[in-house]
Parts: structure tokens; C-alpha cells; sequence
């Protein structure tokens, strides 16, 4: 499941390439499945339910299910 209610907002990020030392960037902003408002700043967010999230807002398989999938190669 991805995502409701998703949106994007600009936050400002320092940086040290920019001569004014900030530089604005377009985050997604959504809503997980259990209510709680998620804000994708990189790949891979985790909601504190333990859905996963990447830039999208679309839904990926949890840290635990990837990590017992590596073991098993």
C-alpha cells in the first residue's frame, strides 16, 4: 500500500557548495496506513509502525523481511 493524502514540500538543506549555505529540496510528505504522517527525506523512510516507504510513497518489504531474505542467499 502506498502513501494517502501525499504531498510535496520544500525544506532547506545546508550545503557547502552554496554561497548562501542552504539549499531548498522537494520532500514527499504522506500519510502510512496506521495514521501516522511520514516525510520521505531519503530512500528507504521507515513510519514507526515498521512500514517502509521510499521516495515515491510507494510501500517496500520491511528491514526485518529484507535482512532475513540476504541471510537465506
Amino acid at each position: 500500500m502506498a502513501l494517502s493524502n501525499k504531498h510535496n514540500i520544500t525544506v532547506h538543506v545546508s550545503t557547502a557548495t552554496d554561497p548562501l549555505g542552504v539549499k531548498g529540496k522537494t520532500r514527499t510528505v504522506g500519510t502510512c496506513a496506521c495514521g501516522r504522517t511520514v516525510e520521505i527525506l531519503y530512500d528507504d523512510t521507515e513510519c514507526g509502525c515498521g512500514r517502509c516507504y521510499n521516495l515515491f510513497g510507494q510501500e517496500l518489504k520491511s528491514h526485518a523481511q529484507r535482512q532475513r531474505e540476504r541471510c537465506d542467499w
